[in-house]
């Protein structure tokens, strides 16, 4: 039994009687703002706590009229979840082993029932352009069972060389801000995401063959080939653009099933420490491995893309110390550009760049229970980037710098 409850809501503040307006410029803890070589000024920013300190935690947007709601309040309703889940399953395992041959069988059945509650506010104008807003209390409920047969078979060709081959089906269920049909607003990412009660769990047929070779000290080396067949595979759309008290406007997402898709592809995997070098050299080791995934999805009619989130090439290399204690580990990692959400037409795709990144490692023992460590992420200062249709049109980045950590770890 799993059992999934929440419940968010954002809260307003009072009214509170406008103050006398202000020069930014008295207010600002720095000059102006600007990026990308004085191209884009942005303003001052201003002195953290100065708000607060001067106009209160908070303050409500007035109503436009006798008949409506307060903009705030407005989008405090529309932001509003409650919603709980509950997953109920059994499962039966069947294993058996003839010679070199093993094979395990088994069926797992799910039960799964949702409700969740939101709020939709419906705006009216009369003839004088009088605003009126109409709440309603908005429940949905919904539940299906699923039934997941696999089977995995797998044959000693020697001891240490075995090839498997597995079928699997499997189940994801949409998230919460996925199926809920209230609104996610952020201006910072200049979007708003509705959820869509309508959807469906998005369910998988999986095909893998894989041999494996194990090397000394805990090494391998691996190929496999793998195809998944997808039906109802949950997806973000744009579509279209909402304005939110009277600011610009911001980007409309929601989420919907797509019938079929498919991901086929190939991995390899190697990881090998090098045991018979001499000396201190004997704690060096080294890893690496790459997936292509060859992905389609009819976005739009006619139309077909990589799945969402579906990077074609993914691959990590390491290379790591591993003696006396002591552990450090370098390791770089790419995945190239995937779909991020689906707009009307070609040119409203919204894409994740292409993003390549570094981070480093280290732990040392100094007693059998005390670890200290020192670790470095992100040593590239990759930025996160997003595009629109194509390459050139980076509608967002985002910079994370470097992140270190130092510690002791006390391993009872």
């Amino acid at each position: 039994l799993r059992r999934k409850d929440t419940t968010a809501q954002s809260l307003s503040y009072p009214n509170i009687p406008p103050a006398t307006p202000l020069l930014l410029s008295s207010v600002a803890s720095s000059g102006p703002e600007t990026y990308y070589n004085n191209r884009y000024p942005i303003g001052v920013d201003i002195a953290p706590g100065y708000l607060q300190a001067n106009f209160g935690p908070g303050v409500m947007a007035p109503a436009p009229s006798p008949t409506a709601l307060s903009p705030d309040l407005v989008s405090d309703l529309q932001q509003y979840l409650d919603a709980k889940e509950n997953v109920y399953a059994v499962y039966g395992q069947y294993q058996m082993n003839i010679g070199a041959v093993g094979i395990v069988g088994g069926v797992r059945v799910e039960h799964t029932t949702d409700k969740s509650n939101a709020y939709q506010v419906q705006k009216t104008f009369d003839v004088n352009n009088v605003e009126t807003d109409t709440v309603t209390p908005v429940t949905a409920t919904k539940s299906y069972t699923n039934w997941f047969p696999s089977l995995q078979a797998k044959y000693e060709i020697q001891p240490k060389l075995i090839t498997r081959a597995t079928w699997s089906s499997t189940l994801a269920r949409p998230g919460f801000n996925q199926a809920n049909v209230s609104e996610t607003i952020d201006f910072g990412s200049n979007q708003v995401t509705v959820g869509n009660p309508n959807l469906k769990p998005a369910t998988a047929n999986s095909f893998d063959l894989t041999i494996e070779k194990y090397l000394e000290s805990a090494g391998i080396l691996s190929f496999g080939i793998f195809d998944k067949e997808f039906k109802n595979y949950i997806v973000p759309n744009q579509t279209g653009f909402v304005t939110i008290g009277g600011g610009n406007p911001l980007r409309l997402f929601t989420y919907n099933n797509i019938d079929k898709s498919h991901a086929r592809g190939a991995e390899f995997n190697w990881e090998q420490r090098f045991k018979d070098l001499p000396g201190l050299l004997s704690g060096l080791g080294a890893s690496a491995n790459y997936t292509f995934v060859d992905s389609a999805i009819e976005i739009r009619p006619g139309e077909n893309s990589t799945l969402p989130s579906a990077s074609k090439n993914t691959w990590n290399v390491a290379a790591f110390y591993e003696k006396y204690g002591l552990g450090l580990r370098l390791a770089a990692y790419s995945t190239s550009a995937d779909l991020f959400s689906i707009g009307s037409q070609k040119s409203g795709d919204v894409y994740n760049a292409t993003r390549t990144s570094m981070d480093f490692g280290s732990t040392y023992a100094f007693t059998e229970h005390w670890v200290g460590y020192f670790n470095a992420k992100n040593l590239l200062d990759t930025a996160h980037k997003f595009y629109q249709g194509t390459y050139e049109r980076v509608i967002q980045r985002e910079f994370y710098g470097q992140t270190y950590q130092i510690g002791v770890r006390f391993d009872y």
